[in-house]
């Protein structure tokens, strides 16, 4: 009883596992690789939709250009229009996510 019990599948036990943390280990360094590609990623689109400082104040320049008159001294406005006018005189690459519905 008790002596053959120890004997089966002895030594595939220890293999078993070895694979199975071997391939544990392959899994975790493929899901941090794959997160640090899609931060880089992400890093890269963000940047990529930063205003250089000469945009900004264009962009700045034309809004206030073509702002709505005020309801009140303090109110700033721009009507549809005035915004596609903006958006126009804007960079090609800042339409979708500054210029865009979305």
């Amino acid at each position: 009883g008790g002596g053959t019990r120890g004997c089966r599948g002895g030594g595939g036990g220890g293999a078993r596992a070895s694979a199975a943390s071997s391939a544990d280990d392959q899994r975790r360094a493929l899901e941090e690789g794959v997160g640090k590609l899609a931060r880089r990623r992400l890093r890269e689109h963000m940047l990529s939709l930063m205003l250089e400082p000469a945009e900004l104040d264009e962009c700045w320049r034309l809004l206030r250009a073509h702002a709505s008159p005020p309801a009140s001294p303090l109110d700033e406005r721009i009507d549809y229009a005035g915004f596609c006018r903006v958006a126009d005189a804007m960079p090609a690459r800042l339409d979708r996510h500054f210029f865009g519905a979305e």
